[in-house]
């Protein structure tokens, strides 16, 4: 394999793509290597680290409530095609977001941005044809 086909867009992780998710709506999401993500994920660890001083694991409601607002600051960048039941289209916005995507009945929307925003196929760095020289 030549290593230039494990090359990630850098830019595009932070700034965030467009994917198709479950259901057929679209978020655009960063990666999970972007900055701010790796920030909040450190500060977790750390506001964690007595459960872990203790070989514990943090409780389920500490997790699911970091896990979502690492989504929600830090991956979900907007979202289109959700509307509500009378065909109305609901904005992308964090207050929006906390409450759909921190309902549990919606879990498989937060684990699908999770998902994207990790992987690698999500961000692979594509070369332009023009540089190819073509």
């Amino acid at each position: 394999m030549k290593l230039s086909e494990l090359k990630t867009d850098v830019t595009l992780g932070e700034e965030g793509e467009w994917v198709t998710m479950t259901g057929g709506w679209r978020a655009k999401v960063r990666s999970t290597q972007c900055k701010g993500y790796r920030k909040r994920a450190a500060r977790n660890l750390h506001a964690n680290r007595r459960f872990y001083a203790r070989k514990q694991s943090p409780p389920p409601e500490v997790t699911d409530k970091q896990a979502l607002e690492c989504v929600v600051e830090e991956l979900l960048v907007d979202w289109d095609g959700l509307e509500d039941d009378d065909g109305q289209p609901i904005p992308c916005t964090k207050e929006n977001a906390y409450e759909i995507l921190g309902n549990p009945e919606y879990r498989v929307m937060l684990d699908d941005v999770s998902d994207a925003a990790g992987e690698f196929e999500t961000f692979k760095f594509v070369e332009a044809e023009e540089d190819r020289g073509n």
